[in-house]
């Protein structure tokens, strides 16, 4: 296997369906053979700023990049909507905990890479969903500097975990509300299509909208989702020349 990627597993704490989602991504033979690991953000429900707390109380999945780096693979991150401004924790972890440092890498957002002839953008997904001017504006505001610098060095720990427990919830119970599934999963489709011309690639690899899509359009482009792991079970796979969808099971 030469690639494989998860986003949305929401992990909430170090029990619980995403923690076992995510270590079952982690120790399946298919992640154990691939040679780049790439997370493609939402890894967790909240994990904001640079907080030395979340290497205690995440320390499975610290653990885990620590293990895939000395197993001399490649690690990615990008950044989620719920994970996001802790590059520096991190990194600092890891430069002192692995001699292969050098193999992982932080993005705050998409990346783009080539496969023989094809475009690749592997992104955490917000972008397909670009028309969402709710999304858009609150884009701006957790990705600007004072957002940074207010969850890295002004508000203490607690605090962050408290609010974004808050705010998960009633994300929750509005998403409950007007979510149409069907419907979605149109919107994305077309927007995935929107964003594979806006960006003149070939392929869209992406998280973000909790639908699990494997899309090949009639140009011959494509466009996967691994959906929402705790539900779907699914992450994504590259073998060099295809894309696919894999169980987890």
């Amino acid at each position: 296997m030469h690639s494989v990627f998860i986003s949305d597993i929401h992990i909430k704490s170090s029990r619980g369906k995403g923690t076992e989602v995510f270590l079952s991504f982690c120790r399946n033979p298919n992640v154990k053979k691939a040679k780049n690991v790439y997370f493609l953000g939402d890894i967790f429900d909240l994990l904001i700023g640079e907080h030395k707390n979340y290497i205690r109380d995440y320390a499975f999945f610290f653990n885990e990049i620590i293990n895939f780096l000395a197993e001399g693979k490649t690690v990615t991150f990008i950044e989620g909507n719920h994970d996001f401004h802790f590059e520096k924790t991190i990194k600092r972890y890891i430069r002192k905990k692995s001699k292969n440092w050098q193999n992982f890498f932080y993005y705050k957002n998409s990346i783009e890479i080539k496969s023989g002839h094809k475009k690749i953008l592997i992104c955490h997904g917000y972008e397909v969903d670009y028309d969402n001017k709710y999304f858009k504006r609150w884009y701006k505001i957790y990705s600007s500097k004072f957002m940074y610098i207010l969850s890295s060095y002004i508000l203490p720990y607690f605090i962050i975990k408290k609010l974004g427990d808050w705010a998960s919830s009633n994300s929750k119970k509005r998403g409950q509300k007007v979510f149409n599934y069907d419907e979605m999963k149109q919107k994305y489709i077309r927007g995935a299509n929107d964003l594979l011309e806006e960006k003149m690639v070939d392929i869209v690899v992406a998280g973000h909208t909790h639908i699990p899509a494997h899309k090949k359009y009639s140009n011959g482009k494509l466009y996967v989702n691994n959906g929402f792991p705790k539900r779907d079970l699914l992450y994504i796979a590259f073998d060099g020349e295809e894309f696919s969808l894999n169980s987890l099971n």
